[in-house]
């Protein structure tokens, strides 16, 4: 009877092990849902961004484009004055109607392109 009562004592302790060991895996496993839904919520709100990103990233490089034209120009003009610059320094014996011209000329040029 002793020999009984002990296996049934030592069978209840390795079924409370196999209880608790379930419940720790359950608990682990609860944690990780949470974590994994809290990523899902996290993903659905980036999802719902996205349109409203591309509209502005459409805006940024709209207004890249809008610089980089303004830049275009600036440079042109720059070119333009540089030019005018170096034919004074080179040639300060032209007269007006010289410099103008050889800017209609470069007008001309211009125009033709």
């Amino acid at each position: 009877l002793a020999e009984t009562l002990d296996t049934a004592k030592k069978d209840l302790e390795a079924k409370d092990t196999v209880i608790r060991e379930l419940q720790l895996a359950g608990t682990r496993a609860g944690a990780q849902l949470v974590d994994l839904m809290e990523k899902q919520r996290q993903s659905e709100i980036l999802l719902r961004r996205v349109p409203e990103l591309e509209a502005e990233n459409h805006a940024l490089r709209q207004e890249l484009n809008g610089k980089v034209a303004e830049l275009s120009a600036l440079k042109e003009t720059l070119l333009q004055t540089e030019e005018k610059l170096r034919l004074r320094e080179a040639a300060p014996e032209l007269t007006a109607a010289e410099l103008l011209a050889s800017e209609a000329e470069r007008l001309e040029e211009e125009l033709a392109f």
